[in-house]
Parts: C-alpha cells; structure tokens; sequence
C-alpha cells in the first residue's frame, strides 16, 4: 500500500496524487506520481507540459508517456520548482525548455516535441517571448 509522504494516510487503489522531491545542487526536482500499484519518479526537466482537465492534470513527458493525476493544474503547479515553466493559458502549464516552435499565426501557439500545438493566452505571449529573448539567442 502506497502512503502519501504528507498526511501518511494511505492512499487507495483509485487514488493517484503528485508529491514533489525538492532539488538540491546536484540533484534536479522530481515528481513522485503515485498510481494504482506503484510510484513513478518524473524529473520536472522531463515534462513537456501539464494540462489541466478540471479537477485532473494531464502530465506529458519527453518519453511519450502521460499520467492522468487527480490535482487540478494550480494544484500541480505549485509544486513545479522549475523557472522554465509558465502557465501560457488556463488549460496549460509548459516546459519552455521543449519549445520546438513559437507559432505566430492564429492568434500564436507553442509547438511541443509531441507535435501539439499548444495555445497561448493573449495576455501572456509577451511574458513567453521575454523568456525566449532572455534564454535563447535569436538569429535574423
């Protein structure tokens, strides 16, 4: 049987949660994903992006796989250490790091490794575009 690490309660067959390793020097932040038989460890340079399904979180990561959790995405985002990630709309929470594209045209996208365009709220494109500016170097 599973516990969670914070309450010690166990968790049932259903239940899955997301619990967060905090990182030091030499070891990067991962998630502790707590499915029905097992605990899976994603370490947070590993996700491509979260989206949110209303009381669910879909977490896809650089392997193809997805884990289905049962916290919404404000609930996952907060325990996301990493300054690569940005909320870029209600629904998503992404891994600029894995960015293959910036997409311009209707109304602007993020082209992921998994071939998703993901959406881009109005409000926050010129917070995306001044993390690309500031991490990436742009050739003309």
């Amino acid at each position: 049987m599973v516990q969670d690490p914070t309450t010690k309660h166990p968790l049932s067959v259903q239940d899955v949660a997301v619990f967060h390793q905090e990182s030091t020097a030499d070891r990067p932040a991962k998630l502790v994903i707590a499915e029905k038989d097992d605990m899976v460890f994603v370490a947070e340079e590993d996700i491509l992006y979260i989206e949110g399904n209303g009381s669910y979180s879909n977490i896809v990561i650089k392997d193809g796989r997805k884990f289905i959790v049962s916290k919404n995405i404000k609930a996952v985002s907060e325990n996301i250490q990493g300054l690569q990630f940005m909320r870029t709309h209600k629904s998503y929470l992404v891994n600029l790091d894995h960015v293959k594209k910036y997409v311009k045209t209707d109304g602007g996208g993020l082209l992921m490794p998994d071939k998703k365009l993901l959406p881009i709220s109005r409000d926050k494109i010129s917070e995306v575009m001044k993390y690309f500016k500031k991490t990436f170097i742009f050739l003309q």
